[in-house]
């Protein structure tokens, strides 16, 4: 770990720069995922879903990125390749690339979606605990935004 200029204390550096790594591992294979499923898309009627999947991976992409700064402001290195993806992203293994009808990716991510925040959630609680405030507040800003990405998910899979 780099010797920062941070008030925080090591411990509580070391726990945070952990979590940190573990989310942004998520997130890279969040995105890649969403990905998958944009390119992949075979309906007539998709560009709505194109468009929300497309969205959903650059806002992604975004809180990969923070998560990342922070990692590094702490004195850590962000783990953010695929390879790193593969052995830390805590989110279940993916549906068969197979899926090319647009109601199954939008149910799929819309669920794995719900998975990455309840993980940023309870991350919340973790680094509140061990007084990291400043990476509280990152994921309470991902936490809000990922619940603005949920919420199209949900009615357009609720639609025929």
């Amino acid at each position: 770990m780099l010797d920062v200029q941070d008030t925080l204390p090591e411990k509580a550096r070391v726990r945070s720069i952990d979590l940190l790594n573990h989310h942004l591992a998520a997130a890279v294979d969040l995105r890649t995922q969403v990905k998958q499923a944009f390119w992949n898309l075979h309906e007539i009627r998709f560009s709505s879903v194109h468009f929300l999947l497309d969205h959903l991976a650059i806002e992604i992409e975004v809180y990969a990125d923070l998560i990342a700064e922070r990692t590094v402001r702490l004195g850590g290195s962000a783990r953010g390749t695929l390879r790193d993806a593969m052995e830390l992203s805590f989110l279940a293994a993916p549906r068969p690339c197979g899926a090319t009808e647009a109601s199954e990716h939008v149910v799929a991510f819309a669920q794995t979606t719900m998975a990455f925040g309840d993980e940023v959630r309870e991350a919340i609680g973790i680094l509140t605990a061990h007084g990291d405030i400043v990476t509280t507040g990152l994921f309470a800003q991902i936490s809000r935004g990922l619940d603005r990405q949920i919420s199209p998910m949900q009615s357009r899979a609720a639609q025929p």
